[in-house]
């Protein structure tokens, strides 16, 4: 299973927060060829869910969570902010 830290799901949820997202509007990993982006989308039948303070803040595909399975995303404090990982 896919793992996603405090720092992360929190960090997640403050996006959510700023861009004031609608009810059911989740942030989802979207993965285009190799590269993994990050999207706002509902949430769909057989998604991952992690929540932060008891809202959902990030839904990932099943297929693309068995791909992920036994990764993690966390946050990462860098020069021009805080950035996701995914380790």
């Amino acid at each position: 299973m896919l793992q996603v830290t405090e720092k992360a799901t929190g960090h997640l949820k403050r996006l959510l927060d700023r861009d004031r997202a609608p009810e059911g509007k989740y942030i989802r990993i979207h993965r285009k060829g190799p590269d993994f982006s990050l999207i706002y989308d509902g949430k769909a039948d057989g998604d991952q869910t992690y929540e932060h303070e008891g809202r959902t803040v990030l839904v990932v595909d099943e297929r693309l969570a068995q791909t992920l399975d036994g990764r993690n995303i966390d946050l990462e404090e860098a020069p021009g902010g805080a950035r996701l990982i995914l380790t």
